[in-house]
């Protein structure tokens, strides 16, 4: 993520989160204390309704499952967007 909280090109060195470990703290920091770090490591704050997964990341259905596990766990209710959109 830019400092302006726009995504960062996937093309770009460090734009996409390669650690499971890491994408997912990184997930529940959006989720539950609304802050993300942006590419330059400045905090910013972030209202994250949604997260998104690219499907073609190693892993990605584990990796899902696992931020699902970890949000539920921290009381974090996950829904279908059909029940917010």
């Amino acid at each position: 993520m830019n400092p302006d909280g726009t995504l960062v090109p996937r093309s770009q060195a460090g734009a996409v989160i390669q650690d499971p470990e890491e994408a997912i703290a990184a997930s529940l920091r959006m989720v539950i204390e609304e802050k993300a770090i942006a590419i330059n490591g400045q905090e910013i704050p972030i209202r994250a309704d949604t997260i998104c997964l690219h499907s073609d990341t190693p892993g990605a259905v584990e990796l899902a499952r696992k931020i699902r596990e970890k949000m539920e766990a921290a009381g974090v209710e996950v829904v279908p967007m059909s029940n917010f959109l």
